[in-house]
Formats: C-alpha cells, structure tokens, sequence
C-alpha cells in the first residue's frame, strides 16, 4: 500500500519535482519495487544473476529485435560485453520456464569534450503477448518495469535516448526522460547518436537529417537534463 500511496502522491505533483522524487535514491528505488510488484511471475536480472543465467537468453534477444522494425538485432557479440558491465536488465517469465520477454541496455555511447562519458538507451523491447497493451492473460507493465529498474540504477550516468517508435518515447516520458532537441546535446554526442543510413535520414551528412525532432525524438533522463543546464524541453509528440 505505501508504493501505490507514493505513485499516487507523485501523479499529482508539479513536473519537476516528480521527476526530482521519482529520480532520487527513496524514491526509484520505491517505485522500482512497484514495478515488480505490478508484473507478477516477471523476474528482472542484471549484473551477476544475469551472467549466472542460461546463456539462451542471447538467443532470445536477438530473436525478439530481429522482428521488431524499429529495433537493430543485437546479437551475443553485441550484448555480451555490456551485460558484463552491469548495462543489461532483461525480464523473464518464470511461469513460461524462463522465457525472455524483456530487455533494456545502455550502451556506451561517447565522451563528450569534458570527458563525460554518455550512455545510450537501447535495445528496449517486450515481446508482443506481454505488452501492457496486449489482449490475453499475460499483459503486464513490464516495460515500465524495465525503464524504472535502469533509471534507478544508473541515475548517476548521462543517458540519452533516440527512437522513432512512439510508444518508447511515451514510455521513457512516464518515467522521467525529458525531450529536448539533438542541437541541445553536447556537439561530440550529437555526432555519436545520429547514425543512421540515408534510407531512413534522407541526408547524406547526418548533421542535415530530415526526421530529427521531428519523426525521430532524443530524450534524456531527468538527472542528465539537470546536469545539461535544463535545456528547453520539446513538445509531447501525439
């Protein structure tokens, strides 16, 4: 009952200070708990219980971002690494033996010219028959799980986001990310990020990309906002 009373009080909050609530050591950690609690069955592993874990889950993972449009396949060369830097948090359905049905990474991204380095969020993906939104007995918010567990765990670390995909940029908005434009960021991770082939920026220099804030939106999380001088935040995409 308290972390339903502290999502309840946080709804109801100027912005700013719930996201300060909602990014401060009680209260992701609080809100991180609410997330498990709200997926029953669902089991969330990083760091050490993730590499002590069957090693299909590799597998598992590229199998779901190979079938999503907006996602690039990560295979285990991909993930491998990062999942044993502690930047990898999949969730697993315990009634299903073990089936991956989750996944958020951060990825190292670049430093910016102080020597920061940033991180990007990625690979975020939960597979169709589980999405807060699907019909049938296994829907569950475990995406939003998913993006609390990261957040809260890596609040001290500069996180960027970028996708296409609007139901990910409502999703990182719910908890926190704030959309700012890609001329905000620092110009060495605005360079890193925006990669993408000509088939889909309609630019041959990326600095000239046709879908940037627009089509395609970078958030960044409230912490990394804070510490970027809060730049303007951009409009709600609909």
């Amino acid at each position: 009952m308290l972390l339903q009373a502290l999502e309840a009080v946080t709804g109801t909050m100027p912005a700013d200070l719930r996201y300060a609530v909602m990014s401060s050591h009680f209260g992701g950690q609080a809100l991180s708990k609410l997330g498990q609690l709200q997926t029953p069955g669902i089991v969330y592993l990083s760091g050490r219980a993730l590499l002590n874990f069957d090693p299909r889950w590799y597998n598992e993972i590229e199998a779901i971002t190979r079938a999503e449009e907006h996602l690039l396949t990560k295979t285990r060369a991909d993930l491998e690494p990062a999942a044993k830097n502690n930047q990898v948090t999949i969730a697993i359905d315990t009634t299903q033996q073990n089936r991956v049905v989750g996944c958020i990474v951060l990825w190292e991204l670049e430093r910016d010219r102080q020597g920061v380095l940033w991180y990007e969020l990625g690979t975020f993906v939960v597979a169709p028959d589980h999405r807060y939104k699907a019909r049938g007995p296994k829907a569950m918010p475990i995406g939003d799980a998913l993006y609390r567990l990261l957040l809260h765990q890596h609040r001290n670390k500069n996180i960027i986001g970028t996708t296409t995909n609007i139901h990910a940029i409502h999703t990182g908005l719910r908890h926190g990310m704030q959309m700012v434009s890609y001329h905000d960021l620092p110009p060495d991770i605005h360079t890193a990020t925006c990669i993408c082939p000509f088939s889909k920026t309609g630019a041959e220099d990326n600095a000239h990309c046709t879908i940037k804030n627009l089509k395609c939106r970078v958030r960044v999380s409230y912490p990394t906002w804070v510490r970027m001088g809060q730049p303007t935040r951009l409009s709600f995409p609909s």
